[in-house]
């Protein structure tokens, strides 16, 4: 179960749900997304131990809203990595 606040990550299991098992999946965030502890942790742990996450891109603050200084991310994830990207 995602962060009740910052469901972000919650968004993104579900969409990865989706996905079949040839898909790819982008998913803007804020950096936090990619920091907070707790259920949002074990989201990102699992992610990582299921192999889906292809890359993540940081850009600066204000990339995305130029009015705010919140940094952001580009979450790249593929259900079906060639072997030679594994781990």
């Amino acid at each position: 179960m995602p962060n009740k606040i910052n469901a972000d990550l919650g968004y993104v299991v579900a969409d990865i749900y989706a996905l079949n098992d040839t898909e790819k999946g982008d998913f803007y965030l804020t950096t936090g997304a990619l920091s907070r502890g707790g259920a949002d942790q074990i989201i990102r742990e699992r992610c990582i131990l299921n192999d889906i996450i292809e890359a993540a891109i940081e850009f600066p603050g204000g990339y995305y809203a130029p009015a705010t200084a919140i940094s952001s991310v580009l979450l790249l994830v593929n259900k079906a990595k060639d072997v030679s990207r594994k781990n």
